[in-house]
Parts: C-alpha cells; sequence; structure tokens
C-alpha cells in the first residue's frame, strides 16, 4: 500500500484544526473591526474618542 492511500488519523485532524484557525481568524476579525470603530455605551452611535475608557 502507497503512503498516499494509508489510512491514519492526520488529515481528518488536518482539516479539523483548518476549521477552528478559520472560526478564530473570522473573530479576530470582528474584534479588529469592532476597535476601529468603538460604540458609545449610552446610546449606541459613535463614541467620541476622549470618551473611550
Amino acid at each position: 500500500m502507497e503512503l498516499s492511500r494509508r489510512p491514519n488519523g492526520n488529515a481528518m485532524k488536518n482539516a479539523i484544526l483548518r476549521q477552528e484557525n478559520d472560526k478564530l481568524r473570522a473573530e479576530n476579525d470582528l474584534l479588529k473591526q469592532a476597535m476601529t470603530t468603538p460604540v458609545c455605551n449610552g446610546c449606541g452611535g459613535p463614541a467620541v474618542p476622549d470618551e473611550i475608557s
């Protein structure tokens, strides 16, 4: 049996890790976006830079 045809869990583990990495990347992108567009906690409008704590 060729090495490329040998069944193992590495391909499945790799696929799972890639999915998890994609999810974390998407979450990271959302958090970066939230940091660049701060929102006022009181009214939900854009925050004034002096008010950010």
